[in-house]
């Protein structure tokens, strides 16, 4: 996935007319007539597009998503794993029920907080896991008498049921995975916390476990 800033050669401040002059300059040379490319130039175009829609240029910003949810953007599951941590801790220190998340490394507990939520994640698919194949099992070995069989349907619908019930949490693991990857690529520089305000977050239910 191309970054629209990085192709059209301007910052994240950029004006609107600072990026259509941006992308006047670089698309005379990256023209198939000039001697460019067309997936060069259709980059360019699709920069120009992203970052001159108000709302689609917010949403990139803060997401790194191309689009909403968009299966085709690797970024959009482990993205969205990651705001949500971010937004969590925020959310529950300006409420009062956690600790100043800028006093702590964050990016070491990020990934506590991440592989707490893997580990349950891949407890839930085991479980799916063997629940379908007992139910394969009991519809394989089941054999009707004669006449209408409404049994073994009924299980190879229950089974069919699992396995959708079963792709989003494999998708889970994998957005999760990935979003380990990428919170291990960055280091955090926290404020020393004031000692009087020395606050340990235990592991309730969102998974926390740090000394601030």
């Amino acid at each position: 996935m191309i970054d629209p800033y990085e192709t059209l050669g301007v910052d994240r401040g950029a004006t609107e007319s600072d990026v259509r002059g941006a992308y006047r300059r670089a698309a005379k040379k990256a023209h198939p007539d000039a001697g460019g490319t067309s997936d060069a130039f259709e980059a360019l175009s699709q920069s120009l597009a992203l970052l001159t829609d108000k709302k689609r240029r917010e949403h990139y910003d803060r997401t790194g998503e191309w689009q909403p949810n968009d299966p085709a953007n690797p970024l959009s599951g482990p993205m969205s794993v990651l705001m949500t941590f971010f937004n969590q801790v925020v959310t529950e220190f300006i409420a009062g029920n956690g600790p100043d998340p800028t006093q702590c490394n964050l990016v070491a507990h990020g990934k506590i907080y991440l592989r707490q939520k893997l580990e349950t994640l891949r407890a839930t698919q085991a479980m799916g896991e063997k629940h379908l194949a007992t139910v394969e099992k009991i519809s394989e070995r089941l054999a009707k008498k004669g006449g209408a069989d409404h049994l073994k349907p009924a299980l190879e619908w229950q089974a069919r049921q699992i396995r959708e019930q079963l792709k989003p949490v494999v998708a889970d693991i994998e957005s999760h995975t990935k979003a380990i990857d990428m919170l291990a690529e960055y280091t955090f520089t926290a404020d020393p916390p004031p000692m009087q305000n020395s606050t340990f977050w235990g592991t309730g239910a969102a998974g926390r476990g740090w000394v601030g």
